[in-house]
């Protein structure tokens, strides 16, 4: 079994006739289709056959399915899994080792299925790692919240409560993930 990087979707592709014919590929954004066949038909010769690979046009004739994923996707398609890597890689440098799990809390977002949609929204969503009580103050600080109110009695408000009213009044959403809480605005 292949383990997924941060930037790629690993899955045992093999065929609907003998579901054991098959064999654990990572898709990357460099993917490509026919790629993956070929790949796959030299690992795996059984499948080649089972699938009726045609290995001058890089095409199926029979049937195959994705019988196992690593990782918290589950593509449908190898097509699905190249766009799930690309969008992977998009915000790889940016969110690191939590891009899969913060990639899952953009799709809770929006009704499309597209990936591109979905790295859309966390790039719109998305305000950064922060707890909710960091994020209160950064927004206090940055609309000025507390401007009008005299210096001496700015030290009465309580920015925990603040934030707290903030994530049950649900002006933002908290996505925990391995690397730390992220903040989404749920609008």
């Amino acid at each position: 079994m292949k383990t997924q990087t941060a930037t790629s979707v690993s899955l045992f592709l093999a065929s609907e006739i003998n579901p054991c014919d098959g064999a654990w590929l990572e898709i990357d954004s460099s993917s490509d289709v026919s790629e993956v066949y070929a790949k796959l038909a030299a690992d795996c010769p059984a499948w080649a056959r089972d699938v009726q690979y045609d290995a001058e046009t890089g095409t199926c004739g029979g049937d195959f399915l994705i019988a196992d994923c690593e990782g918290p996707f589950r593509p449908s398609s190898i097509s699905e899994a190249i766009e799930i890597a690309e969008q992977l890689e998009r915000f790889s440098d940016q969110y690191g080792d939590a891009t899969p799990e913060l990639l899952i809390a953009a799709s809770d977002y929006t009704s499309s299925r597209d990936w591109s949609d979905i790295g859309d929204e966390l790039e719109e969503r998305c305000q950064g790692q922060y707890t909710v009580e960091e994020y209160a103050e950064n927004y206090i600080d940055e609309c000025g919240l507390l401007d009008s109110m005299p210096e001496n009695l700015r030290c009465y408000f309580d920015v925990e409560k603040f934030a707290r009213d903030m994530e049950l009044g649900g002006d933002v959403s908290v996505v925990e993930t391995c690397q730390g809480d992220y903040i989404f605005l749920p609008y």
